[in-house]
């Protein structure tokens, strides 16, 4: 990742804790300097961040600084349209 971003996540886990619960982080290189009211983590840029997001749990980014935002992702298994675990 390079960039700073604001990141979405949602519970689709029905069986979940948390389902149906929200949570948005900022993470990336650059410290905003203004308070979203949400946790912030600036990582070193010599570092790079890792999100592990288990199936159901849907998520977005948004880049919120000027800085090309990159964002690499890997699954374990292709996606399968006809496979759903949101809501229904």
């Amino acid at each position: 990742m390079s960039g700073t971003a604001l990141w979405y996540f949602y519970d689709f886990k029905k069986n979940s804790p948390t389902y149906e619960n929200g949570y948005a982080v900022v993470l990336g290189y650059d410290k905003l300097g203004i308070d979203l009211g949400i946790p912030e983590f600036t990582i070193d840029k010599n570092s790079a961040a890792q999100i592990s997001i288990e199936p159901g749990i849907y998520h977005v980014f948004w880049p919120l600084t000027d800085v090309e935002t990159v964002v690499a992702g890997t699954g374990s298994m292709d996606y399968d349209p006809t496979i759903t675990t949101g809501p229904k």
